[in-house]
């Protein structure tokens, strides 16, 4: 797998010439949302969490009690619950030790977890007559350049009584309603959608109605990508009235593949943000069993982009285009495609047969939406045992993480403009 920077995927238009630069229309993205998105009401998502946490309490994954210990050592104890708890000042009690993984793992940052917790995120640990202590603290040259090296603090959402479960914990900090959003989509998806997961989001997070667009985006995604667009990654608010230095756009992306999204996204309807959050989880289906798909000889054989002796791409192909933006690169051309491809899969089969097809055998191995757009048909193949050749050289993570950048404010009044 070719290690790439995911911040580098976004859509730059004008909100006004966005929609015509999606490869599907708003009147089609509508159809889908009201025949095909139902997102589980809150009292649903509760009663299935419940259920989710009975079950992996009971019967963890093989590699649970490794990841728990990633976290907090050795001397915790993984089978029995702990009597009382406090994580960063949150007081919590006869707590099961996987809950406490999870409110762990939600309240830190996404590089946190996949970071050697002894040097850069230590844990100050103490046990007193069966109570436990945890204090966190990040001490990555991200955090040190942010001045955030501080220790974790919870103890604002303290409150009677104490917690015993990670659904009443999500509650007490996220809210009730996001609170269960955000546990559901993590237990249930494995994305993370808190605003502790990065240290550039914004404390307040995303507002229902995006949470609910993500979800519906997330569910609309066949379970076999999950592993590659979904797990171990997520979105998060960008903090408001500013972007990343890398961008140099005034503020004007509204997404990228890396999970930051930005203020835009606001001025976009539910059904657009649908479409969206699937153009960037295009970007991640992309390295499915580790191969770069979007990048790979088929990719440009199927489509006529060309490599350049100084690893630019060019395609004078005058037709199978699904959208003015999949002009841009193979990557841009491979997330517009599969966002085609779900959403209005008999469009494409007559645009581009080619890219049909690459993304029937490749992408959604066998399974297709143009006789059921709703759940898809089609038996699932076997996952391809090698890796296609990439011609292009990128760079820098390989953790599906935007690298660290700073923030810089924007200028306003900003110039509206979309990226996905």
């Amino acid at each position: 797998m070719k290690i790439l920077s995911w911040a580098l995927f976004s859509i730059v238009v004008a909100h006004a010439q966005a929609l015509n630069h999606f490869s599907v229309s708003p009147k089609t993205m509508n159809a889908f949302v009201q025949k095909c998105v139902s997102v589980p009401s809150n009292e649903e998502m509760k009663a299935e969490i419940n259920q989710m946490l009975q079950e992996r309490q009971q019967k963890p994954n093989p590699n649970w009690k490794e990841r728990f210990q990633s976290l907090f050592g050795k001397t915790l104890p993984t089978t029995a619950n702990l009597k009382e708890v406090q994580l960063d000042g949150l007081k919590m009690t006869n707590l099961n030790p996987y809950d406490l993984e999870v409110i762990s793992r939600l309240t830190m940052h996404n590089d946190a977890s996949r970071s050697l917790w002894k040097d850069e995120y230590p844990v100050e640990q103490t046990q007193v007559n069966g109570a436990v202590k945890i204090q966190r603290k990040c001490l990555t040259s991200t955090c040190q350049s942010r001045k955030l090296e501080k220790p974790f603090d919870l103890t604002s959402f303290n409150s009677a009584p104490n917690c015993s479960d990670a659904g009443c914990a999500a509650q007490k900090i996220f809210g009730k309603e996001k609170g269960t959003k955000i546990l559901w989509a993590y237990l249930k998806y494995g994305t993370n959608l808190s605003p502790y997961s990065d240290v550039n989001a914004d404390s307040k997070g995303f507002d229902d109605g995006t949470l609910k667009a993500i979800l519906a985006a997330t569910a609309a995604v066949p379970e076999h990508l999950h592993a590659a667009a979904v797990r171990d990654s997520g979105f998060y608010r960008f903090k408001k009235g500013m972007t990343l230095a890398m961008y140099g756009d005034g503020g004007s992306t509204i997404a990228n593949a890396a999970g930051a999204v930005f203020d835009s996204i606001d001025e976009f309807s539910f059904s657009e943000k649908v479409y969206i959050f699937t153009h960037e989880l295009g970007h991640r289906a992309a390295y499915q069993d580790n191969d770069d798909l979007d990048d790979s000889e088929e990719w440009h054989k199927a489509t006529g982009w060309k490599v350049r002796s100084d690893k630019s791409t060019s395609n004078k192909s005058q037709k199978g285009w699904v959208s003015g933006y999949s002009k841009t690169n193979p990557r841009e051309d491979f997330a517009e495609v599969y966002s085609l491809y779900r959403f209005d899969p008999r469009r494409l089969k007559k645009i581009s047969p080619e890219r049909y097809q690459f993304m029937k055998e490749k992408v959604f191995r066998g399974i297709e939406y143009d006789q059921d757009l709703c759940k898809g048909t089609g038996e699932l193949t076997p996952a391809p045992e090698s890796e296609p050749t990439s011609t292009t050289t990128s760079t820098t993570t390989t953790t599906l993480r935007a690298p660290p950048a700073a923030p810089t404010n924007s200028p306003s009044p900003r110039p509206w403009r979309g990226a996905r």
